[in-house]
Parts: structure tokens; C-alpha cells; sequence
């Protein structure tokens, strides 16, 4: 009997079973629609001040094919000048 070793590079690993799951990006993406709004949650440290970390929540509308750092850029733009990523 002869087997055939079968060498799958990270980037096809990291999708195993991603189309049988409906978990591609696609499909995450299909969940949404413009301008549904999403809730971020952005752990907050006080810096050179002192004391102790906070959670902050900041909503952002949906854009297609957004992206982490997409909300992070709108919440900057819009809600927290101060924010440093």
C-alpha cells in the first residue's frame, strides 16, 4: 500500500474547514450591511497619570469590507482625539 504525504502551506491551513463552516470572510462579511452600526469596546490606559485601565465603548457605522483598523481610524476621527494605536 503507498501513501501519498500531502504538504498544505499556513495559508491554506489557517482556511481548513472555513468553507464547510461558513466562516470565510465572505460570509462574515454577508452578517452585515452598510451602515449597520457596530460596538466597539476599546481597552483605555491612563498613561503617564497613573491608575487604572478602563473599558470605553464607541459605536461605528459598517462600511464594506471595513477592518479593524478602519473603526479604530473613525474612532480617532470622530469620538477620540486622544486615542494612540
Amino acid at each position: 500500500m503507498n501513501t501519498v504525504a500531502v504538504k498544505k502551506s499556513c495559508g491554506e491551513a489557517r482556511r481548513l474547514g472555513q468553507a464547510e463552516n461558513h466562516d470565510g470572510l465572505g460570509a462574515r462579511n454577508a452578517l452585515l450591511r452598510e451602515g449597520d452600526v457596530l460596538r466597539v469596546t476599546i481597552k483605555r490606559f491612563p498613561g503617564a497619570e497613573g491608575g487604572s485601565a478602563r473599558a470605553e465603548q464607541y459605536t461605528v457605522p459598517y462600511v464594506k469590507r471595513m477592518r479593524v483598523l478602519d473603526a479604530l481610524n473613525h474612532i480617532a476621527e470622530h469620538s477620540a482625539p486622544d486615542l494612540a494605536y
